[in-house]
């Protein structure tokens, strides 16, 4: 999905953004929405087809603000060296906040 298609769809009912944030790897946007009834999810892109790869969460509002959008949501995966510790060590990182899987933002 290209910037100027989400300028159609930001407003749209059903349209959701989320920032995906691999534990290895650049941040990109995701969008999810609906249309002709079909439910659909894509990667925003380049022109040229590209996935936009951001370096921080500024650079992803500032897309965003751009088309309209005021919301997203910060999903983060978990790497599965961290999945796969010992039920300690994994109580002691949940407590930390490492282990949040997605947020709500607005901005």
């Amino acid at each position: 999905m290209q910037i100027k298609e989400l300028k159609h769809l930001a407003h749209q009912l059903g349209t959701e953004v989320s920032f995906i944030e691999p534990a290895c790897g650049a941040m990109v946007i995701k969008v999810n929405y609906i249309l002709d009834e079909t439910h659909s999810s894509a990667l925003l892109k380049t022109k040229q087809g590209e996935v936009i790869a951001l370096k921080n969460l500024a650079q992803g509002y500032d897309l965003l603000r751009a088309v309209g959008l005021h919301k997203a949501t910060l999903e983060q995966t978990i790497p599965h060296a961290e999945l796969c510790i010992p039920d300690t060590a994994k109580q002691w990182t949940s407590d930390t906040g490492s282990r949040s899987a997605a947020m709500q933002l607005k901005f």
